[in-house]
């Protein structure tokens, strides 16, 4: 039985309000997160950028004083030179023993033709022609009395990398008079390296401000490490912040750069911008994860949600199919009450009928057969009691009247055995048997009949008759529609308690879901006269494989409600 859901347009319409309002709570969660996640990583950037910077001006200020330090002892040791010349060893050896508490230093001296005058660091090279060093062309050139630092490179003579601090020497006239250098260790400009914690791939350089690079760690390895130089942009701005890509390296930094103060170098400091990216990836994962749990938890409120309310409307829905299903269930009883009502009308008209046409076929026979018989043999007496005929002609009319009242006869005897077949009278299977054989003799289609009833098996009359018509409907419908060449009839038993009859031909069939109208009346006769004594009716057939009736009939009053299972079986 089929009950329509209530109101399922409408409760699918709440369903989309409610997944739609979970949506835009979703949506709204994320924006919110995404935003405060750019917002925090805004601020790592910036708060990135200022630590750079704080670094960077923390470095530039110590190489400031570094160089300073540098720069001033290179001044004294110079003015030991031009006062004290006798005296200047020995003013370099007190002042590399105070120094070499934090740092060492060697001392030379270049002429004016540019040859090795005095050396700390190698005493065996004076008189070494040093002339094409660039820092001693570079002051001999320039003229002018400054600072002049040169990248790392290798003793003429040792295997020692040193950073060269340079100043002018002159005459009391004011000549060139060569060189003072003053060369220390490359570590020592960038001793602050370890302490300022840049992270792997970490960046501090000294850069003269032409863009020569003096120091670097990492170190690049090159032979021509002082001809390095960093990109011009770097040399036209002495504070500045960017992100960029290192030529040397190729490692792309966020680099701070400061000038030290009062000399022609700057500093960079620079840290790899995957160290901020995996600052940055790990805030999105902990946003992720949790927008997730957000999501999902969101996503089980809205199951609750959902199924809480798909609990009410189902109880509400059960509720409402319970009230239909109730006026169905009264409706259906009155209904099967009319029809029980109805089939015990028929069967009552049908028993009815049977006893009428038992009453007019007995009357018949008894009354008008038996007159028509003495009549029969009242006129058969006729011709020997009437002697005188002179004209022969009595004898041809009492001929002529029997022969009418011969015809009556079997009218009669037809009659009464439509109304009533007497061989009911005497069993069902004789009753059977003579109903196919007037049929063969009639139709010219050999029949055939299986009996496997019991033989003491006594059968009510009415259920004798019901059998009866049903075959005597299934044989009219073989005549009218079969085309059969052979019928075949099984009268059998079926637990003992149950009557069964089956009629097969094999005939062309037809299909039962698409029954002509001439047939559904005598199948429908023949369906309420199984069913008025609590049997079923079943009928198999398809096209071109003929056609089979199955009866089934208890023989006793049937349990109301439960018609008898029909199969394949006798």
């Amino acid at each position: 039985m089929f009950i329509p859901r209530v109101k399922p347009l409408q409760n699918l319409a709440k369903h989309i309000q409610i997944a739609l309002v979970f949506l835009m709570l979703l949506a709204l969660v994320w924006v919110l997160l995404l935003k405060d996640l750019n917002e925090m990583i805004e601020l790592d950037k910036q708060a990135e950028q200022q630590q750079i910077e704080n670094v960077a001006d923390i470095g530039a200020k110590a190489l400031q004083v570094a160089i300073q330090s540098l720069d001033l002892m290179l001044i004294d040791l110079r003015d030991h030179w031009h006062s004290e010349p006798g005296q200047f060893a020995k003013v370099v050896r007190q002042k590399q023993t105070h120094a070499n508490v934090d740092f060492e230093f060697d001392i030379n001296v270049i002429s004016a033709d540019g040859h090795l005058l005095f050396s700390t660091l190698d005493p065996a090279a004076v008189g070494l022609d040093l002339s094409d060093r660039p820092h001693f062309k570079a002051l001999r050139d320039g003229g002018q009395d400054q600072l002049l630092l040169s990248p790392p490179q290798k003793a003429k003579t040792l295997d020692r990398v040193m950073v060269n601090f340079s100043r002018l020497l002159r005459t009391s006239t004011g000549q060139f008079d060569g060189v003072v250098i003053l060369s220390v260790k490359p570590d020592y400009l960038t001793n602050l390296y370890d302490t300022l914690k840049l992270g792997q791939d970490g960046l501090m350089a000294v850069v003269r401000d032409d863009g020569v690079v003096l120091m670097r760690l990492p170190a690049i390895a090159s032979d021509n490490a002082f001809t390095l130089t960093v990109p011009s942009s770097s040399a036209s701005q002495a504070d500045s912040f960017s992100v960029r890509r290192s030529s040397l390296d190729h490692i792309e930094r966020r680099v701070a750069q400061r000038k030290a103060a009062g000399y022609p170098v700057k500093l960079l400091v620079g840290r790899p911008t995957i160290i901020f990216e995996r600052i940055a990836q790990a805030h999105r994962m902990r946003y992720f994860i949790s927008g997730g749990l957000i999501s999902a938890l969101l996503l089980l409120l809205l199951v609750l949600v959902w199924l809480v309310r798909h609990e009410l409307l189902r109880a509400r829905d059960w509720h409402e199919r319970a009230e239909e299903l109730d006026k169905l269930t009264k409706a259906q009883n009155e209904l099967a009450a009319s029809q029980t009502e109805l089939r015990q009308l028929a069967d009552h008209q049908w028993s009815e009928q049977e006893l009428e046409h038992k009453r007019i076929a007995r009357e018949i026979h008894d009354e008008l057969g038996q007159r028509l018989t003495v009549l029969r043999m009242d006129v058969a007496l006729l011709p020997r009691t009437v002697q005188d005929d002179p004209a022969g002609l009595l004898v041809g009319q009492v001929k002529a009247l029997k022969s009418s009242i011969d015809d009556i006869l079997l009218i009669v005897r037809d009659v009464v055995g439509k109304l009533r077949p007497s061989a009911l009278d005497i069993g069902l299977a004789a009753a059977t048997e003579s109903l196919l054989l007037a049929f063969q003799t009639s139709m010219g289609i050999p029949c055939e009949i299986a009996n496997n009833l019991p033989p003491d098996l006594v059968i009510d009359d009415r259920r004798v008759t019901v059998i009866y018509r049903i075959l005597q409907e299934s044989l009219t419908n073989v005549a009218r529609h079969a085309q059969a060449s052979r019928i075949q009839v099984m009268l059998a038993m079926r637990d003992q308690r149950l009557l069964l009859l089956k009629v097969t031909d094999d005939g062309r069939g037809y299909d039962p879901s698409a029954e002509r109208p001439s047939m559904t009346f005598g199948l429908s006769g023949m369906r309420e006269r199984a069913a008025s004594l609590g049997g079923a009716l079943n009928i198999s057939s398809s096209p071109g494989i003929g056609t089979t009736v199955e009866v089934i009939i208890p023989m006793s009053a049937p349990t109301p409600g439960r018609p008898p299972a029909l199969d394949d079986t006798p």
